[in-house]
């Protein structure tokens, strides 16, 4: 029986989940050591393990439209998101959309309920 690696893959959604997540948590353009995007991740109750990834420099890897790894010597890693016009045009455009109010429905139904009595 012959066992075969399933590589984790992202969709279009995620990748833009994950961006917003680290742009607001980090900043664009800024170089940030791992354990700081780690702990952005973890705010977000997500880690690289939940996504399939056996690590989060994996995760990053995989972000590459969005995050730029740089390694230094000794083996720091550091993360910087890169920003996405489409993207945060994207993401301001769904965060401009107006709530529907909920008290109409309410009173309707205290008026039916009233009724009834």
């Amino acid at each position: 029986m012959s066992k075969t690696m399933v590589t984790p893959t992202l969709s279009l959604g995620n990748h833009i989940y994950l961006y917003r997540l680290l742009r607001d948590a980090i900043g664009c353009g800024k170089q940030t050591f791992m354990t700081q995007v780690e702990e952005a991740l973890a705010a977000g109750d997500m880690a690289a393990y939940d996504l399939g990834f056996e690590s989060t420099r994996e995760l990053l890897e995989e972000l590459d439209d969005c995050i730029k790894l740089t390694v230094f010597k000794g083996g720091r890693l550091y993360a910087t998101v890169i920003a996405n016009e489409a993207w945060d045009a994207a993401l301001a455009k769904g965060e401009d959309k107006p709530k529907a109010a909920k008290g109409a429905k309410q009173s309707y139904k205290r008026k039916s309920a009233a009724r009834r009595t």
